[in-house]
């Protein structure tokens, strides 16, 4: 599966993931001091997804993965 980011600190960057169903998740830019959430948008079927940064106005748990 390819995935692509919108917005936050990964925009523009595309991951080969691994297939399946993509969730979303927490993820962070090796120059970034901070995790961003990001959720699914968009699944064009045929192996690429688009997820976009999601605000957050709370805050996020530690990542442990």
């Amino acid at each position: 599966m390819i995935v692509r980011f919108a917005g936050g600190p990964l925009a523009g960057l595309v991951w080969p993931m691994e297939p399946g169903a993509y969730p979303g998740g927490w993820y962070r830019h090796e120059s970034a001091d901070r995790w961003t959430l990001y959720r699914l948008v968009a699944d064009n079927g045929r192996g690429t997804v688009l997820v976009e940064a999601q605000e957050v106005t709370a805050p996020a748990r530690q990542h442990r993965g």
